[in-house]
């Protein structure tokens, strides 16, 4: 995020032929996560039994990680190839920036703050699950509201904090507190998810709707650790470039962006292998299409052998 903030900052910066490849990497880093966060936002939507036995902010992570392919991940291109003039008629100047930042911010705290909600909602539901059930609705709007509010009020303070108070510590101070506080409610949740599932694991009588329930709750620890690794490495570059403003190296840069855009592809590996009916229903998804071209061919064949063996019946008649 303050690589775009700190552009005038950033060192070495690359030949065109090496813009061209990072340009190409994440192009495909893109299109991976665009395709796969739509397959699971149809998969969502189109199966109402999964949608029961899931939650709506994955649904929720989902389109956040969409916005992330469709956005942020392009306007890195676009500047990276700016950088290195692979574009004609391209300017990166401060309103690009701005508008960048602000987008590529919105998405990753709407993707951190689903994770906290997530947990939360998790620790309700398997703590109070007679209180959830019954609020179950409540809480999960509640969730949504809160994901989407951070997602628009902290990159607007952030923002703020770099071009109106010309300060990259106010800036720090709006989102770092913040993030500790998200990160500790997040292990706080999940380390006491797994010391209740550890328990309710050792009684053997526990109902099928119990199990589903904590396989679910360990999924979404999988889901959620696997997305911190691959987005904290550059949340903590971000924060020591706040603090000590350092000359940045456009290439290890690229690398932890990389790593840092792959939490939004992360997800749908994990539900592909967490989840059995969410594979039955992507697999239905992608290959619905071959399945009904073969069936009007298969219809084709079956007509014409009927009307061939019509025929033959007539002439045998005669």
């Amino acid at each position: 995020m303050e690589t775009t903030e700190n552009a005038t900052d950033i060192t070495s910066l690359m030949t065109q032929s090496e813009a061209i490849t990072w340009c190409v990497i994440f192009s495909l880093e893109a299109l991976v996560a665009l395709a796969t966060n739509a397959v699971a936002i149809i998969v969502f939507l189109q199966n109402t039994w999964l949608r029961k036995q899931t939650s709506i902010l994955l649904l929720n992570l989902a389109v956040a990680d969409l916005l992330v392919s469709l956005i942020a991940i392009p306007g890195w291109v676009y500047i990276i190839g700016s950088w290195a003039n692979l574009w004609r008629n391209t300017s990166t100047n401060l309103t690009v920036h701005i508008l960048y930042s602000s987008l590529d911010i919105a998405g990753a705290f709407a993707s951190v703050t689903n994770h906290g909600c997530i947990a939360v909602e998790r620790l309700i539901a398997t703590v109070m699950p007679f209180a959830y059930r019954s609020r179950k609705k409540k809480i999960t709007a509640q969730s949504v509201t809160v994901v989407w509010t951070c997602a628009l009020v902290i990159p607007a303070l952030t923002l703020v904090g770099f071009h109106v108070f010309r300060s990259s510590m106010f800036a720090f101070f709006v989102w770092m507190p913040f993030l500790s506080v998200l990160l500790l409610v997040i292990a706080t949740s999940y380390l006491i998810l797994l010391c209740r599932v550890k328990m309710v694991s050792r009684d053997l009588r526990q109902e099928s709707d119990c199990k589903r329930n904590h396989r679910f709750t360990v999924t979404a620890l999988i889901v959620c650790v696997v997305s911190l690794m691959a987005w904290l490495p550059f949340m903590i570059m971000s924060a020591i470039n706040l603090v000590v403003p350092i000359n940045q190296d456009l290439r290890r840069v690229n690398i932890v962006k990389v790593l840092h855009y792959f939490n939004s592809l992360c997800s749908l590996l994990v539900y592909w292998f967490r989840i059995p009916r969410f594979k039955e229903a992507a697999c239905a998804l992608v290959f619905c299409h071959k399945r009904r071209r073969q069936l009007p061919q298969a219809a084709m064949t079956a007509r014409s052998s009927s009307n061939l063996r019509s025929v033959v019946a007539v002439s045998s008649s005669l």
